[in-house]
């Protein structure tokens, strides 16, 4: 899972190095892809730790915490309210996905899309991205040196997700 966005210097990433998924599901998913439908997932939470956000960098690390009003607001997390599958790909579904994205105390409802597989262990392999733009969560975008170098307030929130089947 990562952030990556860009500067007036250079483009840059953020890794999230731990987090959180609850994903409940039936398990005919983990079968055939003609098993999945949006209205069978019961549960889809995504909790990611703003203080496991690494940019590789210390200063980049304070910056980005103090921008997501850290300690004050400990977790970044996306509740789902909705999956909807759009088409077909070579190894699964893909879906619109919808739900509600917390950043910083601020909750916006997004929607974005996402492909769900199963790859030659069994494991559901989900993937998407989101854009975003800070300011919608009351984010001011990180600037140093009086503000020559500023950060672009859209920013791409990217995930790869496996699940195995809990036996």
């Amino acid at each position: 899972m990562s952030v990556a966005g860009s500067s007036t210097l250079h483009d840059w990433e953020v890794e999230a190095t731990d987090f959180s998924v609850q994903f409940q599901i039936p398990v005919s998913w983990f079968i055939s892809i003609e098993g999945r439908a949006g209205d069978d997932v019961s549960e889809l939470k995504v909790t990611v730790p703003v203080e496991h956000l690494d940019g590789g960098k210390n200063k980049m690390n304070r910056d980005l915490r103090d921008a997501l009003s850290y300690p004050d607001h400990e977790n970044i997390q996306f509740i789902w309210d909705e999956i909807s599958f759009t088409g077909v790909t070579d190894t699964g579904r893909k879906a619109e996905v919808s739900g509600r994205l917390l950043i910083a105390g601020v909750e916006r409802y997004v929607t974005f899309n996402a492909d769900l597989g199963l790859n030659e262990w069994s494991q559901i392999v989900v993937s998407g991205s989101v854009r975003i733009n800070m300011r919608d969560y009351n984010v001011e975008p990180p600037k140093v040196l009086f503000g020559v170098i500023r950060t672009d307030e859209i920013v791409n929130l990217s995930f790869e997700l496996f699940f195995g089947r809990d036996e």
